[in-house]
């Protein structure tokens, strides 16, 4: 099976994080109990004085050789032959090593619905693709800023932007922000 990959065009970010609450009704998560994606504010004061606004939504980035899978001592995290990064919620033990391990805080630990924890991330909604749906966080997304595509067809979508910045599966993609990487 072919890698996914997930590209972020932040230029079309208005931070309304309406993909923070399609990502938390799609999967049941109450409000305060982490987010498997959150949209941060980048305020930056430009070379002509003018003060800039970026907003960046920020998601696990299904590492090529992700940190969390290789802390827990449970084999709860994995890697699936699109190339995601996926718990296992049965096989895990809320010790949190994963989450000291993820450079990014993209996986925490919630409160499940018997008072017990468990370890959660964003796994690109791979039961909504099962089906032929993209994501949640994209589907709702009011400034269309997510798109999936396979491995054969990045390249060909890269070359649409002036600038790219790459990690595991998720890329980051831009027209105006020449240090993309820089603010991650």
């Amino acid at each position: 099976m072919e890698k996914i990959y997930y590209v972020v065009d932040i230029d079309c970010c208005m931070g309304c994080k309406s993909c923070q609450t399609a990502c938390n009704l799609e999967h049941g998560y109450a409000g305060g109990s982490g987010w498997p994606i959150e949209v941060f504010r980048m305020e930056n004061l430009a070379k002509n004085g003018q003060a800039t606004c970026d907003f960046i939504p920020v998601l696990c980035l299904h590492c090529e050789t992700p940190d969390c899978v290789s802390a827990c001592p449970e084999d709860a995290l994995s890697k699936n032959e699109e190339g995601l990064v996926l718990v296992e919620e049965s096989l895990c033990t809320a010790c949190g090593k994963c989450v000291a391990a993820c450079n990014y805080g993209a996986i925490y630990l919630r409160e499940c619905g018997d008072g017990k924890k468990k370890a959660t991330k964003c796994n690109l909604c791979g039961a909504r693709r099962v089906r032929g749906f993209p994501p949640s966080c994209g589907h709702h997304c009011l400034g269309q800023v997510f798109r999936t595509c396979r491995e054969s067809e990045k390249e060909q979508l890269l070359a649409n932007y002036r600038y790219s910045w790459s990690r595991g599966q998720l890329v980051y993609v831009s027209n105006i922000l020449s240090e993309i990487g820089k603010a991650l």
